[in-house]
């Protein structure tokens, strides 16, 4: 059976710094107990949009411990991702020693590694560990991805219990859904092929929109099967931000609206930087045309 808290709309979190580029801890307790009180099941920690390759050891810590105070009705997912086996190992032990219900682990970047040692890199991980992994492919990032029989191959690991994918390849997903184990969750990691993920049979989405509309975007997920013509009307309502976040980097865009809309620092770190004046105009039409307005929210 799949473990629902790992299903539907998965908010990837952003990580609030102040100008000097350290963490903005006060921004990121309101940020995470907020998230805590909405329709998500789970959050993602650590993630490409929550700048997780930038942070060190010392600040997840500290950022981690904050997160398992506040998360008290919502799973905790840690991003890892690292080159090296041995360090994404020391990330995972981290997270599961903060309490981390299960990590989501990148595929190594930059490296490069062929399939064979690909497959040693997630089962390394998973033997050294024993928790819950969500393996992430975004070669668009990471220059590599799975092929099917990698991934085939990794499903039936114990400890290997789904896959946020956001390689675009829809021939390959319908594949894996259908010849993966039956508790093998499959999320889409682009929220803008959210749709033809649950036609293809998946559990949802790891999304980035999500930082500013949970419950929207849980919703749209949950009501997919029985009333697909509201949940994509919803959506078509909310196209032209899912257009800024496609087109004009993330976290770049999504840092710029959840300042806009919760005041929550949208500073980033090097070599990441902001989008320009005119992007951010555009951004701010696009949330007041979508009817979404700045909101007070406190830890």
């Amino acid at each position: 059976m799949k473990n629902i808290l790992f299903t539907g709309s998965i908010p990837a979190l952003v990580t609030p710094f102040v100008q000097d580029e350290s963490i903005a801890l006060a921004d990121w307790k309101k940020w995470v107990a907020w998230h805590d009180a909405q329709a998500s099941r789970s959050v993602v920690l650590f993630g490409s949009t929550g700048e997780g390759v930038s942070l060190s050891l010392s600040e997840r810590e500290c950022l981690l411990k904050s997160a398992r105070k506040s998360l008290e009705s919502t799973a905790m997912i840690v991003g890892v991702s690292s080159p090296s086996t041995e360090s994404a190992i020391v990330l995972a032990k981290q997270a599961k020693a903060c309490g981390a219900q299960a990590i989501l682990l990148t595929t190594p970047y930059y490296v490069k590694p062929d399939q064979n040692g690909l497959c040693q890199h997630f089962l390394r991980v998973a033997q050294a560990v024993k928790m819950p992994i969500i393996l992430y492919t975004v070669p668009s990032r990471t220059g590599i991805d799975f092929t099917e029989k990698t991934l085939l191959t990794l499903c039936q690991n114990q400890h290997i219990m789904g896959i946020k994918d956001a390689s675009s390849d829809l021939e390959r997903m319908k594949k894996i859904v259908q010849l993966s184990p039956s508790d093998f969750i499959y999320l889409g990691g682009n929220d803008h092929e959210m749709f033809e993920c649950l036609d293809l049979g998946g559990d949802g989405v790891i999304s980035v929109v999500a930082n500013i509309l949970p419950n929207l975007i849980q919703s749209i997920i949950t009501n997919y099967d029985t009333n697909p013509q509201w949940s994509k009307g919803s959506f078509s309502d909310i196209d032209s931000i899912i257009k800024h976040l496609r087109e004009n980097g993330n976290p770049q865009v999504i840092k710029h609206m959840v300042q806009v809309v919760f005041s929550i620092s949208s500073y980033l770190r090097l070599p990441l930087t902001p989008v320009d004046e005119n992007v951010q105009s555009a951004i701010e039409a696009s949330l007041s045309a979508a009817g979404i307005n700045p909101e007070e929210i406190s830890a």
